[in-house]
């Protein structure tokens, strides 16, 4: 018995689990209309994900399309910073603290999810005063590794400095970082904020929300 088709799921046929293939052709474009919903831009939709669409389940589609919203936030912190990805269809983010990864530990969790990625956010940072001359050394070739890995990605990125995003989110912490973990915590109940991943995560909300490329 034929079921009925998932949302919007032009033509295609749906037999228990099996889906009947449509031939796309110059049709593609046409037929991927209901996934459109999940892109800011129809355009982004590549020629592989189309032409899985007819063969593919619903629910593996929509997985694959939903990641194309997915934003990365790094807090460039070698000793407390995170890359965060996160998009609004994921059930927690994926977090990566940068005091215990490798150099190609980031490089690898950058480039293995670029291709999802619309926007990546860069906490804009300076060196701090009386820091030493190693440490300030030692930061910026981390800072410039972190821009090179995204350059590398592909990833729009934009760069935004601590009180800018802190002043748009109304957690300005004049140094107090239980500030920022108070309010990573309230809008990301799911988690257990701490001091090392919270920039990172209100950096991510940040860019979905505030950010312009």
């Amino acid at each position: 018995m034929t079921t009925a088709n998932p949302k919007g799921h032009d033509g295609a046929q749906h037999l228990g689990d099996a889906v009947v293939p449509l031939r796309l052709g110059d049709e593609k474009y046409r037929q991927a209309r209901p996934y459109r919903e999940l892109y800011d831009d129809s355009q982004l939709l590549d020629s592989q994900l189309l032409d899985s669409l007819p063969a593919t389940p619903w629910h593996e589609i929509k997985a694959k399309a939903s990641m194309r919203n997915a934003v990365l936030s790094i807090d460039p912190g070698s000793s407390s910073g995170a890359i965060v990805v996160n998009s609004p269809t994921m059930e927690v983010p994926e977090i990566l603290r940068l005091n215990t990864a490798t150099d190609k530990d980031i490089a690898d969790f950058i480039r293995s999810r670029a291709r999802h990625c619309r926007l990546a956010v860069l906490e804009k940072v300076s060196a701090m005063p009386k820091q030493g001359v190693s440490s300030t050394f030692k930061f910026g070739v981390s800072y410039g590794g972190l821009r090179m890995a995204l350059a590398w990605s592909g990833i729009p990125y934009v760069e935004v400095s601590p009180a800018k995003w802190q002043r748009q989110l109304g957690c300005l912490s004049k140094g107090d970082k239980n500030v920022t973990k108070a309010k990573a915590q309230q809008i990301f109940p799911e988690l257990k904020v701490i001091h090392h991943t919270a920039d990172a995560l209100l950096l991510n909300h940040w860019g979905a929300n505030y950010a312009i490329v």
